[in-house]
Formats: structure tokens, sequence, C-alpha cells
């Protein structure tokens, strides 16, 4: 489907397909920066194109906000943004999160393909990096390759919940 604003891909709303007994899930493989990461197919509701403006005060990984279907839309960031003053061109994963007021596209460079992971290392288990939110983990693929792994519930709550000031 085109839109005024930006082109999109939807999604046919269909449950990710049953994998095979050694797979754990099915993810969407993408290129973030040079990094692939891959989010769950059932997070995902779109593969969008739309301007995004910055938001300089936001929480960190929140780079900026746009409009996409005449709806507002944040955008979550992991490279470091140039600086740019006004709207940018961005695609994005249109993600899918019931229960959210807002809706939340997190910013790509290039869609890879699907993939089928097999075992997620949880970020809380990883070797710390503070370069890194704390909703990536490391996924690896059937084919034996390491990835990030999106932790979408985690990432939307840790974007939506206050932080608590320390004790």
């Amino acid at each position: 489907m085109k839109t005024s604003n930006g082109s999109s891909h939807e999604r046919s709303g269909a449950a990710p397909a049953e994998v095979g007994a050694t797979s754990l899930v099915s993810g969407l493989e993408c290129r973030v920066g040079r990094a692939p990461l891959a989010i769950p197919v059932a997070s995902i509701a779109q593969i969008i194109e739309y301007q995004t403006a910055p938001l300089p005060l936001a929480r960190r990984w929140v780079t900026g906000m746009g409009l996409h279907d005449g709806r507002l839309v944040l955008t979550i960031g992991l490279v470091p943004e140039r600086t740019s003053a006004g709207p940018r061109p961005a695609k994005a994963i249109l993600l899918h999160a019931p229960g959210s007021e807002v809706r939340w596209a997190l910013e790509i460079n290039e869609v890879l393909l699907f993939v089928r992971v097999t075992s997620i290392e949880e970020a809380a288990t990883a070797p710390s990096r503070p370069d890194l939110p704390p909703w990536i983990g490391r996924g690896t693929t059937e084919d034996g390759r390491s990835l990030g792994w999106i932790d979408v519930p985690a990432m939307i709550r840790s974007l939506t919940i206050p932080e608590e000031s320390g004790s």
C-alpha cells in the first residue's frame, strides 16, 4: 500500500508459521547501521517510510517523531544521528504493540530476510555493553549466525515506564 506520506508494506495479520522443533521463533532480519538485528515477526505491524523530526529532550533511544497514516509515531533509533535540525526521511519497522497508546517504529537501514532463531541469550545474561540498550539480546540463527535480538515488550516498557530514582 502506498500512502501520501511514504510507502508501507502491510503484514497479512496471520500468526507466524510454526517452526521446527529446533527453532524457537521467527524473526525479520534487518540491518541497523552495520549491525544485523532481528525483530520477532509477531511484533511487526508494517515496514514503513515516513518523515521523522528530532526530539532533542526525549529519552535515550527515542530519536524523533513523525506521522504515518495520520497517526503520531515515535521513532526509536539505535545509531547515533548526524545532527539534523529538521524532518528527514526514515525507513522503519512499525511495531505491533498491544496495549500501548503510542505507535512505535524502530528505524532500520535495510530489510534483509526472515530468519529462524534457535537460541536467544537475554541481554541480562550477555556481557554488559553500555552502548547497547538492555532490551537487545543475542540470537543464533539456524545456520549458526549471531545477531542482535530485539525484545519488543521489554523495549516498550523501558521507553514508557518512568525511570526510578536511586535509593
